[in-house]
């Protein structure tokens, strides 16, 4: 689920009030749109657009998981790995909810 939100936002100004807020995550950038917070598994993606902000909470897998997902797709199936998402995506939910919801905080100000 994506937060939106209309406001001149600066990119720039935007990246440094993370970093000096958030010290113990990683802030990255893409490219001059895309700002992507990571704390542990979980990861918070902003986009810029033009008249519009749009800020989305994900689990981040990048990590040692893939490897395990990928081992578990081997020795279970395609519907193992379904359903092993689907109950990680549930006990981080709430985490990837409220870690949205700092963010959006830090920004709105």
């Amino acid at each position: 689920m994506s937060t939106i939100f209309n406001s001149n936002i600066d990119f720039n100004t935007t990246q440094l009030l993370l970093k000096t807020n958030y010290p113990n995550c990683k802030v990255l950038t893409k490219n001059e749109h895309i700002i992507k917070i990571i704390k542990g598994k979980i990861a918070v993606i902003i986009k810029f657009y033009k008249n519009k902000v749009k800020i989305h909470g994900d689990m981040y897998l990048k990590t040692s998981t893939q490897i395990l997902f990928l081992f578990i797709i081997l020795l279970t199936g395609f519907i193992g790995v379904i359903v092993l998402y689907i109950l990680k995506w549930i006990f981080l939910s709430r985490k990837i909810k409220h870690f949205k919801k700092e963010i959006f905080n830090v920004i709105e100000r």
